[in-house]
């Protein structure tokens, strides 16, 4: 699987939220699991359970490997990143964070290409296949 900078560039917006959405898919996971303990096992409830639970195994391996992708940059680039994709659904232009961290705007777009670039290359060879399942859906709505 190859996945482009574009599709990185969405995955860093949507970092945030993965927390949130593995959260959403257990309590869903939960109340299927409930409705399988009053109402016994149907096949349909069952397969909703198991969608519900590798959806949020996703997120987590998403959440876990953006994570660990931004934890190995360097600190000015994994400032960058939070700057621009992770301060309440705010993106900064690259002026904005050059004045605020004292580089100019093409170099913050340099960092931040590069960034695009080390999550696409790690992302590329991550082998779950509900993450190359998203990831490909991303690229599809990119094209």
């Amino acid at each position: 699987m190859t996945v482009s900078v574009k599709t990185a560039r969405r995955l860093w917006d949507l970092y945030p939220l993965f927390s949130e959405r593995e959260q959403e898919e257990r309590q869903v996971a939960n109340v299927w699991r409930s409705i399988i303990d009053r109402h016994g096992e149907s096949q349909a409830i069952v397969e909703e359970l198991e969608e519900s639970r590798k959806r949020m195994v996703m997120f987590r391996e998403l959440r876990l490997e953006i994570g660990k992708v931004l934890d190995q940059m360097p600190a000015a680039m994994q400032r960058v990143i939070q700057l621009r994709y992770m301060m309440d659904g705010r993106n900064p232009t690259y002026y904005e964070i050059g004045q605020k961290m004292g580089y100019c705007e093409v170099y913050i777009k340099t960092m931040e290409r590069e960034a695009c670039r080390r999550l696409a290359a790690s992302l590329s060879s991550m082998q779950s296949p509900a993450v190359v399942e998203y990831i490909q859906q991303l690229e599809d709505r990119r094209a």
